[in-house]
Parts: structure tokens; sequence; C-alpha cells
């Protein structure tokens, strides 16, 4: 695997309770300093806490990572993403998807996913994306 910032989506994280090569790539990330975290994601994956408790402790290992921000630069590549797929009749993609996508560009970041959208995204940016396992091979449909 490369070395480099990681920025793992929702859907990898997902994947991470039920596979253990993705649970393996995260926790080498991180354990590195390679996984980074963004506000939407974070926001995702505290949404599903059951309780105060797990809320605040999915906040502390969350708050270890190394954190890329939601700026206005983000925002702005979030929008000209969206205009590119517009211009395709594609542009009804998840705004989660989006900004993740442009959190990466915006820091020179690859994009850990389990999600063919991020694909669509690839194709009409320079986002680096990867699958975090195989697509067809997880928890889920991709």
């Amino acid at each position: 695997m490369a070395v480099g910032r990681h920025l793992a989506d929702k859907s990898a994280f997902e994947q991470q309770r039920h596979s253990e090569i993705a649970d393996g790539v995260l926790t080498a990330l991180a354990v590195e300093g390679y996984l980074c975290m963004t506000e939407i994601v974070a926001m995702e994956l505290l949404y599903s806490c059951r309780g105060p408790e797990d809320y605040s402790a999915r906040w502390e290992d969350l708050h270890k990572l190394p954190w890329l921000p939601l700026d206005a630069d983000v925002a702005t590549e979030a929008i000209s993403l969206q205009r590119r797929l517009a211009e395709r009749g594609q542009h009804r993609q998840p705004i989660p998807d989006l900004l993740v996508a442009a959190t990466a560009i915006v820091n020179d970041a690859t994009v850990l996913h389990y999600d063919r959208d991020f694909d669509l995204l690839s194709s009409i940016s320079d986002l680096s994306a990867r699958w975090i396992i195989p697509p067809g091979t997880g928890h889920g449909g991709p």
C-alpha cells in the first residue's frame, strides 16, 4: 500500500466491523499516523452512536487522528465536483461523498472507501481513491 495521508469514508469504517482485511488496513494506517479524519465523516460515524457514553468514547478515538479541515477551499472544490457531474447529468451524488472527495483533493490524500460513488468522482477529477476491500466482497452493497 502506498504511504501517505488517507481519508477513510464512512463506508470503509463500516467494512472494518465485518472484515479483518479492512480492519487491518485502517489499524495500520492509524498506527503509522496516516489515517486522517474530517468533520463530515466524524459526524456520519457519531450519528450511529447508541448514547452519550458511546458518543464520547467514539469522539475520543476520532479526535486522536490527524484532521483535514472542511474549510472554504473544500466547499469550493465540492461545488466544482458537483458542477462537473452536472455537465454529465450525474450531479445527484450524496453531498457527504462530494465533501469527502473534495477534502481529499484539497489535502492531497487518498480516499479509502467501499462505495462506487468514489469511482465516478475519480473519473472526473484528480481524486485518488481506493477500495478498502474489493467491490462485491464486503458487507452490504458497494
